[in-house]
């Protein structure tokens, strides 16, 4: 007997993940300013261990599709957080956007596939450079 994973077992795991990365990055943090946030970390994590193994649910739901999409865009999005860095706002956010559209499914064949993503970012791009004056990232390998 196989034991699916529901949704909100999915989601605990996926925080999981997400908080053992604020816990690796803790010692970075200077002494004086690191008690708080590891008490909040270490708390989250007890509370959802818990969670995720008490007793059975009542409405145990399996791990549908929109569960996997969530993984696909929280995996989509960690990684377009990593090459923004490297490649810079304006690669990235394209690769990042063209992606989800295809994940997405929408039709390739239309121009706004193709239109949406660049017109975005170059909107995005122009609020924040010159309406905002915040500095968005270069990329170190460009």
């Amino acid at each position: 007997m196989t034991k699916k994973l529901s949704g909100q077992k999915g989601f605990l795991l996926i925080m999981d993940v997400a908080l053992l990365a604020f816990l690796s990055q803790v010692p970075s943090i200077p002494v004086e300013s690191r008690t708080y946030p590891l008490i909040f970390i270490i708390a989250s994590l007890i509370l959802s261990v818990l969670i995720m193994f008490k007793g059975k649910e009542k409405d145990q739901q399996e791990f549908d599709h929109s569960s996997v999409l969530i993984i696909i865009f929280a995996a989509a999005t960690f990684l377009y957080l990593m090459l923004m860095s490297r490649l810079g706002y304006v690669p990235s956010t394209l690769i990042y956007l063209y992606a989800a559209e295809f994940i997405l499914h929408f039709n390739y064949k239309k121009p706004v596939f193709w239109l949406f993503p660049a017109i975005l970012t170059a909107f995005m791009y122009f609020v924040f450079t010159y309406g905002l004056s915040v500095i968005l990232p270069r990329g170190s390998w460009f």
